[in-house]
């Protein structure tokens, strides 16, 4: 993948490492893995990039990158990788049907990196904090005083051809070190890291985490194939921390300049999530479809 090499600004040539020194690399399943640093533009934008002009992917592509300043969030905020964290861009072609599919699809980076880091954390569940999504995009730790933090964030997109969609590319972000610094935002919530919350020598290493997300991300969208969303969207529920909780809700821009967002647009309980990832409220007809959403009354953060 020399094309995308250098479409992430990276510096030399790519080299072909020993199938030795690849076995800590989630190969299996995926044609290329690209371990990356130093790189000046994002990968994720890269593989979409790269595949609008016309360029083949040889079969699924992940690209892992270890530090630098060139990754990308939602809303084409920058933020730097930060050394020993998880941060994946992957690009897999498929063949499913838009009109069934591509609704639920945004779910499926989501559902994929909390059952990675449930793996993860799993044996260890006795530290009091829970992986789960907040809606729409973020994982995030449920802290036994019932406080979250944030320890990843996922990116969805899809290329069309037809009624078909072609391509899937996903962002992936775990905080497996270290919290990093967030700007100021009034619906942000404070970062932590796995590391933070699990015994002394029990983080998995980055390749290890690596091969967990990247199996999980395979083996959802296979599911999701084969058996149509359903499946995902029951998975999406189960991880949601919003069911059933009190929401308030405001406009997609809202405090993103760090000024204050003024009163919500929208308040109550979430009942259910629609498979388009959109929230009903109790005793309102209209879902909310977009938005930032905070706890209408979160705990106070020690």
């Amino acid at each position: 993948m020399g094309a995308l090499w250098r479409a992430c600004g990276l510096p030399g040539v790519p080299l072909q490492v020993s199938s030795a020194a690849a076995a800590v690399l989630p190969a299996a399943g995926w044609h290329e893995v690209i371990v990356s640093r130093g790189g000046t533009a994002s990968p994720y934008d890269a593989l979409r990039s790269l595949t609008s002009r016309g360029e083949a992917l040889p079969g699924p592509v992940a690209c892992l990158t270890l530090d630098g300043g060139c990754l990308q969030g939602q809303h084409g905020r920058r933020w730097a990788a930060l050394p020993g964290n998880l941060h994946l861009s992957v690009a897999l072609p498929c063949d499913l049907d838009a009109a069934r599919c591509a609704p639920s699809l945004p779910m499926l980076p989501g559902v994929a990196l909390a059952e990675a880091a449930i793996a993860m954390t799993g044996p260890h569940a006795d530290t009091g904090a829970r992986p789960g999504l907040k809606w729409v995009n973020d994982l995030v730790l449920a802290e036994a005083d019932g406080s979250w933090r944030k320890v990843g964030g996922v990116l969805t997109a899809a290329r069309t051809t037809g009624a078909r969609i072609s391509t899937v590319f996903l962002g992936l972000g775990l905080n497996l070190v270290a919290a990093p610094p967030l700007p100021s935002d009034p619906f942000a919530l404070p970062p932590a890291a796995l590391a933070g919350r699990l015994p002394a020598g029990a983080v998995p290493t980055l390749g290890a985490a690596a091969g967990i997300v990247l199996a999980r991300v395979r083996e959802r969208l296979a599911l999701l194939a084969t058996a149509g969303p359903a499946g995902l969207v029951a998975a999406y529920r189960n991880h949601a921390l919003v069911l059933g909780r009190e929401v308030a809700v405001w406009a997609a821009d809202a405090g993103r300049d760090g000024s204050d967002p003024g009163p919500p647009r929208r308040r109550g309980t979430v009942v259910d999530i629609l498979p388009d990832l959109a929230l009903v409220l109790a005793g309102q007809p209209e879902p909310v479809r977009e938005g930032r959403l905070r706890l209408a009354d979160p705990p106070a953060i020690p």
